[in-house]
């Protein structure tokens, strides 16, 4: 690496010091003598009326200073009314629409709202293709941006339009019906790419704190403010909404007469309820994995579940409620941490032609008259003005 950044700027003085002058030379034309002399390429109707007015200047210095004072003021007040943004929108024509279902929600269930959204985009006179990834995220066709992880709760899909009209005709429309009931089961996000480096909410708060209910309280308060706020749409935490977990309770001494491990159950109850892969199959130039669970929707009904049949060691059958208790609780989905403490995230878009820079400062202002954060809490900004 030393070499490489040596030759680099060994290279670069040659190119500024030698090469360039002598290209820059070599690039003048040449001029064509004049009979009068030298004085005579200046006396011209041009350069006669650019004489005249620097004399009128330099006659009338104080006040041509006094207009440029003036004007350098009227510049620094106009700039509080220049919208800020440091990296613009995209030109390219694409839509992405995401599509987030409550998390633990089933890829069946995603792929069903999925589909409403494709039907209706379908029908669509400036949707030409539509393309849609279920359980994942778009792959990174372009730079400033970054796939999602994979989600059996998460669809994206990826519309190609004609031009900036007809994507901000779509766009438009697409929000309209998201608001009317379209997909009503998700959280639908309209958004397009942008330039700069990748963000996935334009406007985010990050509330950091050592107790995690006490940090859920301070962003749903958060959040509240920004939902409260015309400018913003689409508010979510990165949490997500509680949702009920199943927990197994397994007795130790049965399961060791039913020669069962606690491993061995888990491993059945993975495959029984989620799948597990099994085999790969070749599809093309892909290998797909074969992911075997339980037929049917009796996974999906916790009251079932406890009928479920385990196989012991020796072949017997074993009922899941004769090992064990089976039980729901109401639990966060996601806990993000950040330097080992707990970390919520409260994001939103910013309304059509507005910039996040504004959107986020009218924000701080109407936070700071509905709560304070004691001194063991942070907040901090995030998204595209961080």
């Amino acid at each position: 690496m030393f070499w490489i950044v040596g030759i680099a700027l060994i290279a670069s003085w040659i190119v500024a010091v030698i090469f360039t002058p002598w290209l820059g030379v070599h690039l003048l034309p040449d001029r064509k003598p004049v009979a009068a002399g030298h004085a005579a390429l200046y006396d011209t109707p041009r350069y006669q009326r650019f004489r005249r007015l620097l004399t009128r200047v330099i006659a009338h210095k104080w006040r041509v200073a006094a207009g440029v004072v003036a004007l350098f003021i009227v510049a620094i007040l106009g700039m509080s009314v220049v919208n800020k943004q440091f990296f613009p929108t995209s030109d390219r024509p694409e839509v992405l629409v995401e599509v987030q279902l409550p998390y633990g929600s089933s890829i069946s269930q995603t792929s069903a709202a999925a589909a409403k959204i494709e039907h209706w985009l379908q029908r669509q006179p400036e949707a030409k293709i539509v393309t849609s990834y279920i359980g994942q995220g778009a792959p990174r066709f372009y730079l400033a941006m970054a796939p999602e992880l994979p989600d059996p709760s998460f669809a994206k899909l990826v519309v190609l339009t004609d031009g900036q009209g007809a994507r901000e005709a779509l766009k438009r429309r697409l929000r309209e019906a998201v608001v009317n009931g379209l997909a009503p089961e998700a959280r639908v996000r309209v958004t397009q790419l942008v330039f700069g480096p990748y963000s996935p909410y334009p406007v985010a708060w990050r509330v950091m704190g050592p107790d995690p209910h006490a940090l859920l309280d301070i962003a749903e308060r958060v959040k509240s403010v920004l939902q409260a706020s015309p400018l913003m749409r689409t508010v979510n935490t990165d949490w997500g909404s509680r949702v009920p977990v199943m927990h197994f309770s397994f007795n130790q001494d049965r399961l060791q007469a039913s020669g069962l491990s606690s491993q061995s159950v888990a491993q059945q109850l993975q495959f029984l309820l989620s799948g597990i892969p099994i085999t790969t199959v070749r599809e093309d130039i892909r290998a797909v994995q074969v992911i075997g669970r339980a037929a049917g929707d009796i996974r999906l009904d916790p009251a079932k579940i406890a009928d479920f049949t385990l196989v012991g060691s020796g072949g017997q059958r074993v009922p899941l409620s004769q090992i064990g208790d089976v039980s729901i609780r109401m639990e966060d989905p996601l806990l993000r941490r950040r330097d080992r403490t707990p970390i919520i995230t409260v994001r939103g878009d910013v309304a059509e032609n507005l910039q996040a820079a504004g959107c986020l400062h009218r924000a701080d202002e109407a936070a700071a008259a509905h709560y304070r954060l004691a001194a063991a809490w942070l907040s901090h900004r995030d998204g595209g003005v961080d």
